[in-house]
């Protein structure tokens, strides 16, 4: 008579002793587990794809420098500088030189050491200079070695400031 019992009751006594022993396992589809399904701050960092997040899935304001891999991020390039009027410099990035050609003409050399050649789009020149200078031209031209950037003024030799940044 037990042996009846066991036999005709086997499935739901398997049940009992697996839901009170704590080996219940069932199966989900994959990628069927949403949001809704986990508890607040139960998933870790292990349990997240390597380069899976995007910036729309980071806090704002919730990253320091420490989890930023420098190598990553896009870098500008620049040079800047004061051309006096007979072409000697104030004041100008390491390696980048300027000298006046003619009246009201200057030259300024940008090495490839510090605005690289190749640079899509080319770089950004701006003159700097008080409103009665009047810049008739300019041109960037990547050279062998440099940028080769030429400045013409109205009106004979001017004191001015430059800048280029390199996107």
């Amino acid at each position: 008579m037990i042996s009846s019992h066991l036999r005709s009751n086997a499935i739901a006594y398997l049940a009992l002793f697996l839901a009170l022993g704590g080996g219940v396992a069932w199966a989900v589809e994959r990628n069927s587990i949403r949001s809704k399904h986990i508890v607040n701050r139960t998933v870790k960092p292990i349990d997240v794809k390597p380069n899976s997040l995007t910036g729309k899935q980071v806090k704002n304001k919730s990253l320091t420098a420490a989890d930023i891999r420098t190598a990553t991020l896009a870098t500008t390039r620049s040079a800047a500088g004061i051309v006096n009027p007979d072409g000697t410099v104030q004041d100008i990035t390491s390696g980048v030189t300027a000298d006046r050609e003619s009246s009201g003409t200057y030259r300024i050399d940008i090495p490839y050491s510090v605005i690289p050649a190749g640079a899509a789009p080319v770089p950004v020149f701006q003159i700097i200079a008080p409103d009665d200078h009047h810049v008739e031209g300019q041109e960037v031209i990547e050279g062998t070695s440099q940028w080769e950037i030429t400045v013409q003024f109205s009106g004979g030799d001017h004191l001015f400031g430059f800048i280029v940044i390199s996107p």
